[in-house]
């Protein structure tokens, strides 16, 4: 697939860890294919110069109108290991082009946990998509350094959001992080009988996955054993049907009993 109209000398001579020849394969390349083999020396040639120079270099990559350009810049910079990096990264958490915000959240994850960049990440969780699973996954990562931290964020975050759907991925983030903070929180919602049922059985779910606290376990074995009202959606296991009720696939109907193309009123009659 052809990328651009510039052409460029693709030899061997271009050297991997020369962070200016690098930048110009990638912006060059004519092809898709060059352009991610190029990525990969620009990611190298970035984890050999590092510095703030790298970084500025890199940033005027991304803020270019070329979209591989700016996506292999992204992964470039996960390499420099420079304060100004971080802050670049986090910055792209919050960026208008939502495709720099998924690729910030993914590399992240690779790097120490920063503190302007967890609200952003709770951001991106509330915006949902592949994104907000990116997101929840750095977080996720984050989360045995800055427990604290990344459950006070996401707290935030519920209480500013009040769409159910949004608040049960909320739920399900917090209910992936150790520590005092989140398991309070998840405890919460599970047993808030005006929360949502969507949020109640997310943080429930949490709750299951949560070993060794008493608490969580004295919560989920009462909604176990007493769900409430019948309408109430949190259905004990005695109530749920056994595999023997449901229709075996020998009482669905066979292809043969289905009408064919030529039982179908043309468009004539």
């Amino acid at each position: 697939m052809t990328r651009h109209n510039a052409t460029a000398d693709l030899g061997d001579a271009v050297s991997t860890h020369d962070l200016t020849s690098a930048l110009e394969r990638v912006q060059t390349s004519p092809f898709v294919l060059d352009v991610l083999r190029a990525s990969e020396d620009l990611v190298r040639a970035a984890a050999a110069e590092r510095g703030p120079e790298t970084v500025a270099a890199l940033r005027r990559l991304i803020e270019s109108d070329d979209q591989l350009a700016a996506v292999a810049a992204v992964h470039g910079l996960s390499q420099v290991f420079d304060d100004s990096a971080d802050a670049l990264l986090s910055e792209l958490l919050s960026h208008e082009r939502a495709f720099l915000r998924d690729h910030a959240a993914w590399v992240l994850g690779a790097r120490l946990p920063r503190i302007d960049a967890i609200g952003r990440l709770a951001a991106g969780v509330v915006r949902g998509g592949f994104g907000g699973f990116l997101a929840q996954r750095t977080l996720e990562q984050w989360a045995p350094h800055a427990a604290d931290h990344v459950a006070l964020a996401l707290e935030g975050a519920l209480s500013a959001n009040l769409d159910p759907t949004v608040r049960a991925r909320l739920v399900e983030t917090l209910g992936l992080v150790p520590g005092g903070v989140a398991a309070r929180a998840v405890l919460e919602r599970a047993a808030d009988e005006g929360e949502d049922l969507v949020v109640r059985c997310a943080a429930v779910a949490a709750l299951g996955d949560r070993r060794g606290n008493a608490s969580a376990e004295a919560l989920v074995t009462a909604l176990l054993d007493d769900p409430g009202e019948p309408d109430s959606g949190l259905e004990g296991p005695g109530e749920l049907e056994g595999p023997g009720e449901l229709e075996g696939p020998g009482e669905l109907e066979g292809p043969g009993e289905l009408e064919g193309p030529g039982e179908l009123e043309g468009p004539g009659e």
